[in-house]
């Protein structure tokens, strides 16, 4: 009898124990999940802060620290962030939160200031300086002030046509046809001062200083003679 109450104790827990041991490799199976580009495995938790409330695929498979490189290298390019498995814009609040969560101040704060600069240009009466300074400024009383002096630079832009004050000329002289191969005082010095951003295309002006360029208005970083990606110089030396 005693013998018998041995077995079925320890039969018990190996039952028991067997048990356990299936819940703890269960527990596991659904506690982690393998992300689809690093594919590394990690917790649910790399996978639970959803991008946006309007993506449209069920679940994550792209895991936190890929989110963030992917948002790091797309915003060097300067482009767009878009959701990288549906391709829905991601929201603002999204992209902040990845990016404190990371500890990358230096790229939150440029974020911020292209978030700023886009907020500004929905405004009727903002205008960014067409000298290529980087300043921008509201012009109060736009409709009967066409003439915008920067308060960086106190240069003139005509807030009309968004480019430097045509001297000499009103803005109705400004807008007639011209004959072939003539062209404005303020066009001439925009094609001989400026080059464009390759992101944004607004115009800008190399004053002095190396020929690593950041656009006053995208944050986008570029090489000034060759227009090449600065990320690729910074990373191989030279653009290959």
């Amino acid at each position: 009898m005693l013998q018998y109450l041995v077995y079925n104790i320890e039969g018990n827990v190996r039952q028991l124990l067997s048990g356990q041991i299936q819940d703890i490799h269960h527990n596991k199976t659904i506690s982690e999940q393998s992300c689809a580009v690093c594919m590394e495995t990690k917790l649910l938790e790399e996978f639970e802060t959803y991008y946006t409330n309007n993506c449209v695929h069920p679940n994550r498979t792209i895991c936190n620290n890929c989110l963030y490189e992917y948002i790091r290298n797309i915003w060097n390019i300067g482009s767009t962030i878009n959701c990288p498995e549906c391709s829905i814009p991601l929201s603002h609040i999204t992209i902040h939160e990845i990016l404190l969560n990371h500890d990358d101040n230096a790229l939150y704060e440029r974020y911020e200031q292209f978030d700023l600069n886009r907020s500004l240009e929905q405004h009727p009466e903002f205008i960014w300086c067409a000298h290529g300074c980087g300043s921008g400024q509201l012009n109060e009383g736009a409709a009967m002030n066409k003439t915008v002096q920067c308060v960086n630079c106190h240069k003139l832009t005509c807030f009309t046509h968004r480019c430097p004050w045509h001297d000499g000329m009103t803005c109705e002289e400004y807008e007639m046809p011209r004959t072939n191969g003539q062209m404005h005082a303020s066009e001439r010095w925009i094609n001989v001062n400026t080059k464009e951003c390759p992101t944004c295309h607004s115009h800008i002006e190399k004053n002095e200083g190396c020929d690593h360029m950041t656009c006053w208005k995208c944050k986008y970083e570029f090489c000034w003679e060759c227009l090449a990606p600065y990320s690729n110089i910074k990373r191989h030396g030279v653009y290959l």
